[in-house]
């Protein structure tokens, strides 16, 4: 027998989301390929870059950061960050 809340004007919570078999794996498979782009560590940066190393990387997204930015920590690995330094040189590529 389903408990109801004490409170009759509060609904009882949603069912979980389901998740798809294979969803997991999908995620997982989605990652950026660093090994194509390393060659731009070192290069001046432009946003013409952008287009190009996430086409190269098949990042699904692409963040710029600059030194000072502020940057959620969530992992995705289809993202390809841009590190860049004060001069807008490309410092570091990273996926996540």
């Amino acid at each position: 027998m389903p408990i109801s809340p004490a409170n009759d004007d509060v609904d009882a919570a949603p069912p979980p989301p389901t998740v798809a078999p294979g969803a997991a794996n999908d995620e997982q498979s989605a990652t950026c390929d660093l090994a194509a782009i390393q060659y731009a560590v070192g290069e001046s940066f432009d946003e013409a870059k952008v287009t190009q190393l996430q086409s190269e990387s098949s990042a699904r997204q692409v963040r710029v950061l600059r030194p000072g930015d502020a940057a959620t920590m969530d992992h995705r690995p289809d993202r390809l960050n841009i590190h860049l330094d004060e001069q807008e040189v490309i410092e570091e590529l990273r996926c996540g």
